[in-house]
């Protein structure tokens, strides 16, 4: 606080003395207002800068949000379809399992006809056989005549000495 010259002084010299008084702490006063706002001003930019950065970091994380709650929706659907998929899997598996007792107990049971498919096969096999066998019965006959006439054919073309020669080879003999 400042001092009021002594009365002992005179008016005018009271006055300079206050004002120079005054004049001196005035500018201390500018002076250290202007560093205050300053120093306010710098931290109101900073938390201006924090409150911008707060901000955009809550805008990201509300796009993640809603990013996220939609991928959550889709797995939860993408697990309703296959826990549906399962269940019929587990239906189907249950129906096949019971058809598959089914069988075996016809297998088993002495009465039955059998597995008809291979019953098939093998009776087409041993038709295919039986005919096989057939034709080579009738393979070996039709040589045997082609045999006989082609032989008939070169006797009547050759002379009796050639007749003889066949008919020793065959084991006949005519004398």
């Amino acid at each position: 606080m400042k001092q009021c010259p002594p009365r002992s002084l005179s008016c005018k010299c009271r006055r300079w003395i206050w004002n120079q008084q005054c004049a001196v702490s005035v500018p201390l006063v500018l002076k250290s207002d202007l560093v205050l706002q300053a120093t306010l001003e710098q931290e109101l930019q900073e938390a201006r800068y924090k409150e911008e950065q707060l901000h955009l970091g809550n805008t990201t994380l509300q796009r993640q949000l809603e990013r996220l709650t939609e991928e959550k929706e889709e797995r939860e659907r993408e697990a309703v379809s296959c826990y549906n998929a399962l269940e019929k899997a587990c239906e189907a598996n249950q129906d096949l399992q019971i058809q598959l007792e089914q069988v075996l107990q016809q297998a088993q049971d002495p009465n039955s006809k059998g597995n008809s498919l291979f019953s098939e096969v093998e009776d087409k096999r041993a038709e295919m056989e039986r005919q096989l066998k057939s034709m080579k019965r009738q393979h070996e006959s039709l040589q045997k005549q082609h045999a006989l006439t082609k032989g008939e054919q070169s006797t009547s073309t050759e002379t009796p000495a050639g007749e003889v020669s066949r008919s020793c080879s065959r084991g006949r003999i005519s004398t």
